[in-house]
């Protein structure tokens, strides 16, 4: 009796994940020429321009970075609430605060909730007017957001302005650490389901803060977010924008998490021989 031998040939596919730390700030742009292509297609579609547009890119695993009027200096809004929540988990972790004490209301842990995943005004504010010694407030974001030390007596917090380089920073301290703010992270997961970075994209998880302000007669709309999205390379994206909601930050990142899963998840093609053995 004959035999048929086949062998067939199992492919198996997977995504090569890597770890690391995010870096300082470069200070422009490393990049390729097709996110060039697809930024610059972006800002023309939606007649963006640095008076009301600027946002931060930055893949921890590669160190791709792309940062378009990364400095100028932007309503921030409640992305305020970031920094003033990981400040207070900094002071929490060397006890220098007394964890039973009551803003508007609620529990410490449970006011750092509501400020980072319901962005609530009343709870962040009394947070924020119990601060104590500002100066050492100001110093913690000094250090969040990587300022040098001898331009720290430059920057001063008057009017709630931040620049997307420097939110960019806060974001990176934060993953950086991740191990001292791991409350903060899944209460900023857990945040605005369906809006903002999340409207778009839903295969990965995703921890932001988002920033918003009603038009008046002084100022136009005012909406920025600031996130980790955890593709399997994750990246870190601050968005400003000053007069075009939120659609504008949704659809960047929509493009920005395609083009970085697209890019940067290596595929490995394994063969496993199998032998099947056929009687004829």
């Amino acid at each position: 009796m004959r035999r048929l031998l086949l062998t067939i040939a199992a492919v198996v596919i997977s995504a090569q994940v890597f770890a690391s730390a995010a870096a300082p700030a470069p200070d422009g742009n490393v990049v390729d020429d097709e996110l060039e292509r697809l930024v610059s297609e972006f800002i023309s579609r939606y007649g963006l321009s640095e008076h009301s547009f600027s946002f931060a890119y930055y893949n921890i695993t590669t160190g791709e970075t792309y940062l378009y009027n990364e400095q100028k200096q932007m309503l921030a809004a409640s992305i305020y609430k970031l920094p003033l929540a990981m400040y207070y988990y900094d002071r929490i972790e060397e006890g220098s605060i007394e964890t039973n004490r009551s803003y508007a209301g609620h529990s410490l842990d449970n006011a750092l909730r509501l400020t980072l995943q319901y962005s609530d005004n009343e709870t962040a504010l009394a947070m924020y007017n119990s601060i104590g010694r500002f100066a050492d407030y100001t110093n913690a974001l000094l250090e969040y957001m990587a300022v040098p030390t001898e331009e720290r007596g430059l920057r001063t917090f008057n009017d709630n302005r931040y620049s997307a380089l420097e939110v960019l920073n806060i974001l990176k301290h934060l993953y950086n650490n991740s191990e001292k703010y791991p409350d903060a992270i899944e209460h900023l997961k857990a945040a605005s389901p369906g809006t903002y970075f999340k409207r778009y994209v839903s295969d990965y998880e995703i921890a932001h803060k988002y920033g918003y302000l009603h038009p008046d007669e002084d100022r136009p709309v005012i909406a920025n977010a600031a996130g980790i999205v955890y593709t399997p390379t994750p990246y870190l994206l601050v968005v400003f924008t000053s007069g075009k909601g939120g659609e504008v930050i949704s659809r960047l990142n929509e493009m920005l998490c395609e083009y970085t899963v697209k890019k940067h998840t290596k595929v490995r093609v394994v063969y496993i021989p199998w032998k099947i053995d056929f009687p004829m």
